[in-house]
């Protein structure tokens, strides 16, 4: 257990740090030498125009938001109910790309919490999720690749269904592990998907039925499950002021082939200003042992945000 807690920290130290690094990258070709008289008419017809040369290096996307609202009321005769709710969100993806090889990392996380009366600060969102692929370049439609995921969660969440809350998750309990190899076919900056062999692993603590065989005696606090994994992004601009993001992971374990594990983001990301934006965050999650009915989680925001592209730095370059 300490050992993934150790193996969490440095990856998301590592992909911080990563994200927040200026941009590494050729710098991009000099102009014309001034006077330079342009080629004939004819002439120029006849040479035909050299292919761009490609820009290797480090690039930087960074998403990062925040929201808050609140009501209160003091001898209100309409009537009402004073309430508290907030939330951040970070999603920064940081890519190598070399010529024979691409190596991207993708980290997002959120919180928040609700209140509302009298009644004590719950959980809107809670998450971590990390994801690093390196993509070797064979010069084919598909190139191999391998991959790390780790999924976890910030703070303790609770079952308020009950008179009393009862804590059903923690930090690391349970946190998720997943190891891929195998084929994808990627279109930067709008659209990759990849297939392959991988193993998922769950770990917990204080927790164990998220890892638990309840066909045997003893109670696991670790599972780990070979199958295959399928993972498909979108990332869309649709006009100057709104974005649009999807990513659908599928698992399948060898062992139970109705126990897929789905897991759909999406987001639409509006700029009404340049550090104002509105945001729809929808997300489905299937896990049979975890539920046996789907689960769903949706938010609507508007708040301050902060964006930075390093590609978009050096096109204004």
């Amino acid at each position: 257990m300490q050992n993934h807690k150790s193996v969490l920290a440095i990856m998301l130290a590592m992909s911080l740090g990563a994200i927040v690094s200026t941009a590494w990258g050729a710098e991009p070709p000099a102009g014309p030498a001034p006077g330079t008289v342009a080629p004939p008419a004819a002439v120029s017809a006849a040479v035909p125009t050299p292919a761009p040369t490609p820009q290797y290096g480090w690039n930087q996307d960074i998403l990062s938001k925040a929201g808050l609202s609140q009501s209160r009321f003091d001898n209100w005769a309409q009537g009402g109910e004073e309430s508290l709710a907030w939330q951040v969100s970070f999603l920064g993806k940081v890519a190598d790309d070399e010529a024979d090889y691409n190596w991207g990392t993708t980290l997002k996380m959120g919180f928040g919490q609700f209140k509302s009366g009298n009644a004590e600060l719950k959980k809107t969102t809670d998450e971590i999720v990390l994801d690093s692929v390196v993509v070797y370049k064979l010069g084919i439609q598909v190139d191999p690749y391998v991959s790390l995921k780790g999924l976890t969660q910030f703070a303790s969440g609770y079952d308020y269904s009950l008179p009393e809350k009862v804590q059903t998750s923690a930090f690391l309990d349970p946190g998720y592990f997943i190891e891929s190899l195998g084929f994808g076919y990627t279109r930067p900056e709008v659209f990759n998907t990849r297939l392959g062999f991988a193993v998922r692993e769950t770990v917990t603590k204080d927790f164990p039925h998220y890892a638990d065989n309840p066909e045997t005696a003893d109670v696991e606090k670790t599972k780990v499950e070979p199958g295959m994994e399928s993972v498909t992004s979108l990332n869309l601009k649709l006009n100057e002021l709104m974005r649009f993001t999807t990513n659908l992971a599928l698992f399948s374990n060898f062992k139970a082939a109705d126990q897929i594990v789905v897991r759909w983001d999406n987001m639409v990301s509006v700029t009404l200003t340049q550090y104002i934006t509105a945001g729809f965050d929808w997300q489905l999650f299937y896990d049979k042992t975890v539920s046996v009915r789907r689960q769903l989680s949706q938010m609507l925001t508007v708040g301050l945000a902060y964006q930075f592209s390093s590609k978009d730095q050096a096109a204004v370059k």
